[in-house]
C-alpha cells in the first residue's frame, strides 16, 4: 500500500468517525433557527462612522463588535460610552448611534471586551493587582464589564450604582459578552494560564468571591443583568487542554455560557486553503474539538467568531499567509457558512466585515466584505454573494446534508437541504471540489437529482458580481432527474414542493 494510500484511508476514516460521532450531536432545536440568525461578521469600535451598517445588514444579521477597554474608561471611574458625557472629548465613534442603527436594522450584536488602559498596569493581562490567580486581581476590569452589561442589557438599574454620568441602564441593546479575545495567545510573553483566565470568567461571569463594595458597586455579568449571555474569549488556538484546564481550576463551575473559537484555514506561514481542505480545513481541525465538546459539554453551544481569507496581493506579488483571489474568497466564505452550519455550530463570524486596510499585505488586513474608506468602501464579490445567501436562505432552517463529499471522478459533491417550514419550498444548495485540492481550480461537476413526478420544474440560483438576487435559471426535470452543472460557487437549487427527500 503506498504512502499516499495511506493518507487517504486516514482522512477517509477521520472524516467517516466525525459524521458519525459529532454530526448526530446537531439536534433538531439548532435546526429550527433561521439561517439568517447564523451568519455574522466582525466589526470593531463602531463601524457606524463608515456607514455601511445598511449595506452590511444585506449580509449578515449579526456583527461581535470590539469593545476595547482602554478607549471607555481611559481613567479609572471615567467612562466614556455614552454620547451625552459632558466629556465630548472622549466620545468615540458614536456607540449610541451605532447600536440604535443596528436594532433599526434587526442586526444582534455580540460585545467583545478586549485590552486594557494603561493606568492598570504595564502588561497585556487584564488584572490590576496581584498575579492574577484570583479574580480579585481583575476587579477593575470586572468592575468595567459590570458596568457595560448594565449600560445595554435588559435590566433596569438602581442609579445609586451606575458609574456613568449620565446614569443610564437597561437599554436592552445587547445580550451577548464576550469577555476577552484570544486569552490562549502564544505571540506574547507572559502567556495568560488557562488557571488565571479561570479566576478570572469565575469573578467576571457572576461575582463569585466577589464582594461588592461603594467602590465597587456592581460586580459579574450575571449578576447585573440575569438575562444576559456570557460567551467566553473566543480561542485562539483550538485546544481542549486549555479549556480542561479552565474547567478544573473552577472545581467543575462552568463559568460561561457559551464555547467559542476562532480558525483561519491556512498553514499560518505561507498559504491559505479551501474550507474543505483535507489538512487545513474545517473537518479536520474541528474533528478533536467537537468529539470533546459533545462529550463533554453536549448542552453548551459553540460559535466561531473569526474565519476570513484575505483579497490583496501586491504588484510584487506578496500577500498574506491567509489570502485568496476575490473570486475564492467569496466562495469560501458562502462555503465556509454552510459547513459550519453543518458541523453544528450554533453562529459564525466572518473576519471582518470592511477591510481594515485594502493595500495591506499583514494578515486580516484585507478579510472584509468592502474595501477601506480610501477606496470608497468598495463592495466586494464576496458582498453580493453572502447578500444573495441572505435573501435566498435567510428565513429558511438548515435540515440536512442529502450529499456530504460524495466523490464523484477526481472530484467531490455537497448537497445541503434548507427547508421553509411554512411553505413547500425546499432549497438544495449543490457545489463542487477537487478531492485534495489546496484551493479552488474551476472545477465543475456534472450532477443528475432524483425528484419525484410532482416537481415539474425548479429554479437553478448562481451568485454573481453586482448582483444581490444572483442570476436565475429554469431546469425542468428530464426522466425524472434534474440536470446541473455544479461549480465551486455553490448555486441554490428551488424546488416548490415539501415531500421531496
Amino acid at each position: 500500500m503506498t504512502v499516499e494510500l495511506m493518507n487517504r484511508l486516514k482522512r477517509l476514516t477521520i472524516t467517516i468517525v466525525f459524521l458519525i460521532t459529532c454530526f448526530s450531536q446537531v439536534v433538531s432545536q439548532e435546526n429550527e433557527d433561521k439561517f439568517s440568525e447564523f451568519v455574522g461578521a466582525n466589526t470593531f469600535l463602531g463601524e457606524y462612522n463608515k456607514q455601511y451598517l445598511a449595506d452590511l445588514s444585506s449580509c449578515v444579521k449579526w456583527v461581535r463588535e470590539y469593545h476595547a477597554w482602554s478607549h471607555y474608561e481611559k481613567q479609572n471611574d471615567r467612562y466614556s460610552w455614552a454620547d451625552t458625557t459632558s466629556r465630548k472629548d472622549d466620545v468615540w465613534a458614536r456607540h449610541y448611534e451605532f447600536l440604535e442603527t443596528c436594532r433599526e436594522l434587526g442586526v444582534q450584536v455580540l460585545l467583545d471586551v478586549l485590552n486594557r488602559p494603561d493606568w492598570v498596569n504595564d502588561e497585556h493581562i487584564p488584572n490590576n493587582t496581584g498575579d492574577g490567580s484570583k479574580s480579585s486581581d481583575y476587579i477593575e476590569r470586572i468592575e468595567f464589564v459590570s458596568q457595560l452589561v448594565a449600560r445595554y442589557g435588559s435590566t433596569k438599574i438602581d442609579t445609586a450604582l451606575l458609574e456613568t454620568e449620565d446614569k443610564t441602564s437597561g437599554t436592552g441593546y445587547v445580550k451577548y459578552f464576550e469577555d476577552d479575545n484570544e486569552p490562549n495567545y502564544w505571540w506574547k510573553i507572559p502567556a495568560w494560564s488557562a488557571a488565571d483566565y479561570a479566576q478570572y470568567c469565575i469573578g467576571v461571569h457572576a461575582g463569585s468571591g466577589l464582594q461588592t463594595t461603594n467602590e465597587y458597586p456592581l460586580l459579574g455579568i450575571k449578576s447585573v443583568d440575569p438575562n444576559a449571555m456570557h460567551v467566553m474569549a473566543g480561542l485562539a488556538k483550538i485546544d481542549t487542554l486549555y479549556i480542561s484546564e479552565v474547567m478544573k481550576a473552577c472545581n467543575g463551575q462552568i463559568p460561561f455560557d457559551i464555547l467559542n473559537v476562532h480558525m483561519y484555514c491556512s498553514d499560518h506561514k505561507d498559504y491559505s486553503f479551501s474550507p474543505e481542505n483535507e489538512e487545513h480545513g474545517f473537518e479536520t481541525y474541528f474533528f478533536e474539538y467537537l468529539k470533546w465538546k459533545n462529550r463533554v459539554l453536549p448542552d453548551m453551544p459553540v460559535w466561531l467568531t473569526e474565519f476570513g481569507w484575505d483579497t490583496y496581493k501586491n504588484e510584487d506579488g506578496q500577500h498574506s499567509y491567509a489570502y485568496a483571489t476575490p473570486e475564492s474568497q467569496a466562495n469560501y466564505l458562502l462555503r465556509s457558512f454552510l459547513i459550519l452550519k453543518h458541523l453544528g455550530f450554533e453562529k459564525a463570524f466572518m473576519y471582518m466585515a470592511g477591510d481594515t486596510d485594502s493595500k495591506e499585505i499583514l494578515q486580516y488586513a484585507t478579510c472584509g466584505l468592502f474595501m477601506d474608506k480610501k477606496n470608497k468602501l468598495k463592495k466586494k464579490l464576496s458582498y453580493y454573494y453572502l447578500a444573495t445567501l441572505q435573501r435566498i436562505l435567510g428565513d429558511l432552517v438548515y435540515d440536512k446534508a442529502l450529499t456530504y463529499r460524495q466523490k464523484h471522478g477526481e472530484n467531490e459533491v455537497f448537497n445541503l437541504k434548507f427547508t421553509d417550514r411554512s411553505s413547500k419550498k425546499n432549497v438544495l444548495v449543490l457545489w463542487t471540489r477537487k478531492i485534495e485540492s489546496d484551493h479552488d481550480s474551476g472545477v465543475k461537476t456534472e450532477y443528475q437529482i432524483e425528484v419525484t413526478k410532482d416537481v415539474n420544474n425548479a429554479y437553478l440560483i448562481k451568485p454573481n458580481y453586482l448582483d444581490m438576487d444572483g442570476d436565475t435559471t429554469l431546469v425542468k426535470p428530464q426522466g425524472g432527474n434534474l440536470g446541473v452543472v455544479l461549480t465551486e460557487t455553490p448555486q441554490f437549487l428551488v424546488i416548490e414542493n415539501d415531500n421531496l427527500f
